[in-house]
């Protein structure tokens, strides 16, 4: 697997090069490598590096990844539905490891009982279905705010983004720091029609069902990301999040590079908070 500006072969354990900031105005050249967070320079992405969390079963494992959001006046720990279904096999207590203020590593185990959202059941609670869990999050660690829900994305790729988490072909990279690796790349959303049948029929039975209008909360990231980076954060050039990683839609997760969908959680966070005032 080939990488270029700043970049490493997977499984290779050598230091990689800061994120130059140049690549948050324009990606081009950047595309295909991973960053370390821990040369970032830049404050406004550091603030979301410092609050990207991992979720594995042990600091030095490979997992998933998560955030920590602030919104009026809380704290969430945001990731991907399937990252807790994929950890939490036979039944295993679901940990997650984040750093505290003064830059420590702290473990929580999520309790299941306390999930304020959870994707596969959310249609049967009047929320719309997504890949998506939501949890409060009480620990010494101050997140990064939610970004304003008026910041819309454009539908044409040119606004730059950049992608935080644990790529599992990479933690022979992280495992020592646990600290969460960048990537650079172009995001957009798409067309509200160009939907798949499949999730043509989930959008028709939520609106028959509930009689709320669907929101359109995909997100697609043109960049480098690998399993690992699902539940992770995705922010623009100003360190604003956005959306969290779910999956691939071309190319592959081995791949230099490819198309990823990522979930605006960013409506559905607000709709709870709504609902529990």
């Amino acid at each position: 697997m080939g990488s270029d500006i700043g970049g490493i072969e997977a499984g290779s354990a050598q230091a990689i090069n800061a994120l130059p900031e140049e690549a948050l105005r324009n990606p081009t050249g950047f595309q295909r490598s991973f960053f370390s967070s821990e040369l970032s320079t830049t404050p406004d992405l550091q603030r979301v590096v410092d609050a990207t969390v991992l979720i594995s079963e042990a600091p030095q494992s490979p997992g998933g990844s998560g955030v920590i959001i602030r919104y009026d006046g809380k704290k969430y720990l945001v990731t991907a539905a399937h990252v807790i279904s994929t950890t939490a096999r036979d039944d295993k207590i679901v940990r997650y490891f984040y750093r505290d203020s003064n830059g420590a590593l702290q473990e929580k185990t999520l309790n299941r009982e306390e999930l304020l959202f959870f994707g596969p059941t959310a249609e049967g609670n009047g929320f719309q279905p997504a890949d998506l869990v939501i949890i409060p999050f009480d620990g010494d660690n101050e997140g990064v705010e939610m970004s304003d829900l008026e910041m819309e994305i454009g539908r044409d790729a040119d606004q730059v983004g950049a992608a935080i988490g644990f790529p599992f072909s990479f933690y022979p990279v992280w495992e020592k720091s646990t600290k969460p690796l960048i990537s650079v790349g172009n995001m957009y959303k798409d067309s509200k029609d160009a939907v798949a049948p499949s999730e043509r029929e989930t959008i028709d039975r939520y609106v028959r069902l509930t009689g709320k209008e669907w929101q359109d909360l995909r997100v697609f990231y043109e960049g480098r990301i690998d399993m690992g980076n699902s539940g992770g954060p995705l922010v623009d050039g100003r360190g604003r999040v956005l959306a969290i990683c779910n999956g691939t839609t071309h190319g592959g997760w081995l791949e230099d590079s490819g198309t990823y969908r990522f979930v605006d959680f960013r409506p559905v966070l607000r709709d709870i908070v709504q609902e529990a005032a």
